[in-house]
């Protein structure tokens, strides 16, 4: 079972993370990751814009909305380096600079 299939074009026709376990019987976290690897290696994205309306492949007409999803990965890329750069700090003030990856 392809969870790609019960992922539809369009923003208006977005289906819901519990829909999709509903249909799939996959775990969210699987989607989830199903998602994220189609994103790297796909053909076809797949986006969430966080508005409620869940998931959704953008259509060519759509240009904005991927846009707009970039633009949310970028942010949450940023945050996420802010973090990690926080907790290296922490790990050099203790003087467990050696830990660093």
């Amino acid at each position: 079972m392809d969870i790609l299939d019960y992922i539809p074009e369009g923003h208006e026709n977005a289906v819901t993370l519990n829909y999709l376990i509903g249909v799939t019987g996959y775990k969210g976290r699987d989607i989830r990751a199903y998602i994220e690897k189609n994103n790297i290696v796909g053909d076809k994205p797949i986006v969430n814009l966080m508005d409620g309306k869940g998931y959704f492949i953008p259509t060519t007409e759509e240009t904005d909305s991927i846009k707009r999803y970039i633009i949310s990965e970028k942010s949450r890329a940023r945050k996420l380096e802010k973090k990690i750069r926080s907790l290296e700090r922490y790990l050099c003030n203790i003087g467990q600079e050696e830990m660093i990856f």
